[in-house]
């Protein structure tokens, strides 16, 4: 067991130069997307909406992702007739069960911070009749 956990550390070692040579491609390009709000003169405002892009941008990442990765465990598992195999399986759509609720919620949380601190006429987060149910006023 200690072997498989040391081999797997090995591996994630490996990925971390790929790992910081895309965040060095993609953050130019994230700049040059409209992610990034303002060049120069930037302000609060400003602010409020990177953090709104920057999550914004990792919820349509993370749908993809989510979806890929329940796919490749569900054919795993189903196609899987070892034990060990199907418990692994198991575990990765419990894994990325449990961190596409965080990433929802964390942007649940932080759109409704948002809401209730930067919009003027304090309206509903909810509204009735609208297909967004949660809009950043700024």
């Amino acid at each position: 067991m200690q072997l498989v956990n040391k081999m797997k550390h090995q591996k994630t070692k490996q990925f971390l130069p790929f790992i910081f040579l895309a965040l060095l491609i993609l953050i130019p390009a994230m700049a040059n997307a409209g992610i990034i709000p303002c060049k120069d003169n930037c302000n609060f405002e400003h602010l409020i909406e990177l953090v709104r892009n920057v999550i914004d941008l990792i919820i349509k990442i993370s749908i993809p992702v989510a979806t890929a990765v329940f796919a490749w465990a569900g054919f795993k598992y189903m196609t899987s007739g070892v034990v060990d195999q199907k418990a692994e399986a198991k575990e990765m759509i419990r894994k990325v069960f449990i961190g596409f609720v965080f990433i929802l919620s964390a942007w649940l949380i932080v759109s409704t911070i948002i809401n209730a601190l930067l919009n003027e006429d304090f309206r509903n987060i909810i509204d009735i009749g609208t297909i967004n149910l949660i809009n950043i006023y700024v």
